[in-house]
């Protein structure tokens, strides 16, 4: 794994080759494999903000997976503008911002809706 986020007594581990492991480490003396997810391509940076998981996939975009059951995540949506190779994502007061390869954009206006929905 090449990042690691931890949610209420959960692990959710970036593999290098692409996707998203959950593992209940509630016992750390033998932690669980309890779901994943998968993505098309490696995550490079987990961040978490309230219920929900922000992963900057590599080579493009944002996706958004709701923790808030972490044995049944779900992908809220996906969030993507001319930003490419996603390195980073941080937030403050209500600001998000993401690191790319190149710069660094503020998303504050997109918050109310910082993504596409699956559907």
């Amino acid at each position: 794994s090449t990042e690691v986020a931890y949610v209420s007594g959960y692990a959710l581990l970036a593999n290098s080759n692409g996707g998203l492991r959950i593992v209940s480490v509630e016992n750390p003396e033998n932690p669980q494999e309890v779901g994943n997810f998968d993505t098309p391509s490696q995550i490079d940076k987990i961040t978490i903000s309230d219920d929900y998981a922000y992963l900057a996939e590599q080579g493009g975009g944002i996706r958004i997976i709701s923790v808030s059951d972490p044995e049944h995540i779900e992908e809220e949506g996906y969030y993507y503008q001319d930003i490419m190779e996603v390195r980073d994502i941080e937030f403050a007061s209500s600001n998000m911002f993401v690191m790319d390869s190149r710069e660094l954009h503020c998303l504050t206006s997109e918050l109310n809706g910082p993504f596409r929905s699956k559907s």
